[in-house]
């Protein structure tokens, strides 16, 4: 499964479209390079960093509003801490050239 997005403003969705569709062209075409993953490793570990340190001040509710929407989702339910440890490995295994033939798939 390959997912793309972008926040933009309304009147500029048009653009953020046509960028993304340029972006994707050039990732079929060309491929990500070793900087692109680096990037993206530093924004997920950073991002997944914050979830691990407000995860003890999530309240009952948030947890439980958290577990209802894995479920119906299908997801597995896991820890911030469970998914950061499975990030790490992911980022071991995971290279460049790997990411390129898994969206060209």
């Amino acid at each position: 499964m390959c997912r793309s997005g972008a926040d933009c403003e309304p009147a500029k969705s048009l653009a953020a479209i046509a960028l993304l569709e340029t972006e994707l062209r050039r990732a079929l075409q060309h491929g990500f390079t070793t900087e692109e993953l680096a990037e993206v490793t530093t924004i997920l570990k950073k991002g997944m960093a914050r979830l691990v340190a407000q995860a003890e001040s999530l309240t009952p509710a948030e947890l439980a509003n958290d577990l209802v929407q894995s479920l119906n989702n299908q997801k597995v339910v896991m820890s911030p801490a469970q998914g950061a440890q499975l990030l790490e490995q992911l980022f071991k295994e995971v290279d460049a050239a790997a990411c390129t033939d898994a969206l060209r798939a």
